[in-house]
């Protein structure tokens, strides 16, 4: 099936009403559709070309998409359903073609286009939010093991009166690997270096990665003329503490912070992200909270953990 077979057409296994097509690139093709089964629900649907996918892949959505479809985040793109392309417009279609629907995000920008000239508490507020996320994740038994700018989307659409930021959902973040459009080195910027080093991804390399997260969304919100496109071309020329002693009027809490999240050693990093959050609140008299109840009351610790590391090659 040529994904450019899809244009003009209207409705996917008698359920999905094309409303306009996203992107289409050789590994997927994504689309705004309706779902018409559920009240004509706005969602995105990702039509896979196995060609250009690995089997590692497909066979991670088989096993693990009912898993993925159990994570219930604010902060995290949701996923609905992963199967195959059975009918367009009625027609049978005899090609073995796999697609998964998620949550559509409208109006989407980056994370440095809201955090620019944004106050420390405002700032606090984001980061927080973001830390909470990703700490539901852990106590899922999941780790994200991919936090970077490019998986981090700020919608402009407004929720609870601010700009809402989210991150990818894990199955367009593994199905993004598959593709060559992104900067490895950049991504490479918020790796640990025990990741570099070709270790397995855990709580700590998050907290790395996190840390790295912060340092540049603060350095972004202060306007210290930082360019990150610029500054990240070789991952090897990050120098913290240089960025640190140049800038004089780096806040010292967040300075002491960012320095223990970015630690080369994985013992001495913080524990788990309650133990960051408690941290933040100590520097900065708050009273902060590691997760949100209403997510933490719906966790179900019976379900296994998310086996990316063991599935995806």
């Amino acid at each position: 099936m040529i994904f450019g077979e899809v244009i003009g057409l209207e409705i996917i296994n008698n359920r999905y009403r094309i409303v306009r097509c996203i992107k289409q690139n050789r590994v997927v093709s994504s689309y705004v559709v309706n779902d018409i089964i559920k009240n004509y629900d706005t969602v995105q649907l990702n039509i896979l070309n196995s060609e250009y996918i690995q089997k590692e892949l497909i066979e991670f959505y088989i096993k693990e998409f009912i898993s993925l479809t159990n994570l219930e985040c604010e902060n995290i793109i949701s996923v609905y359903d992963f199967a195959l392309v059975n009918t367009i417009d009625n027609k049978k279609l005899n090609d073995k073609v796999y697609f998964y629907t998620n949550e559509y995000i409208q109006e989407n920008s980056s994370i440095l286009d809201i955090v620019r000239d944004m106050g420390t508490y405002t700032l606090l507020d984001l980061f927080i939010e973001i830390c909470q996320s990703i700490n539901y994740l852990h106590l899922k038994g999941v780790v994200y093991s991919d936090i970077d700018l490019s998986n981090i989307i700020a919608s402009n659409v407004l929720y609870n009166n601010k700009k809402c930021v989210k991150f990818k959902d894990i199955a367009t973040v593994e199905l993004e690997k598959q593709g060559f459009w992104k900067d490895k080195s950049r991504q490479n910027y918020f790796k640990a270096p025990e990741i570099l080093e070709g270790e397995k991804c855990s709580v700590h390399s998050d907290i790395y990665s996190l840390g790295i997260l912060l340092f540049i969304i603060y350095i972004k919100s202060k306007d210290y003329n930082f360019d990150f496109l610029e500054e990240s071309k070789e991952p090897n020329e990050w120098k913290l503490q240089e960025i640190f002693n140049d800038n004089k009027d780096f806040n010292i809490n967040f300075k002491n912070i960012i320095k223990k999240m970015t630690h080369s050693d994985p013992s001495k990093r913080y524990e788990n992200i309650s133990e960051l959050v408690m941290d933040i609140n100590t520097y900065f008299h708050k009273q902060y909270v590691p997760y949100r109840k209403e997510e933490i009351e719906k966790l179900n610790f019976n379900l296994k953990m998310i086996g990316r590391e063991e599935e995806i090659l």
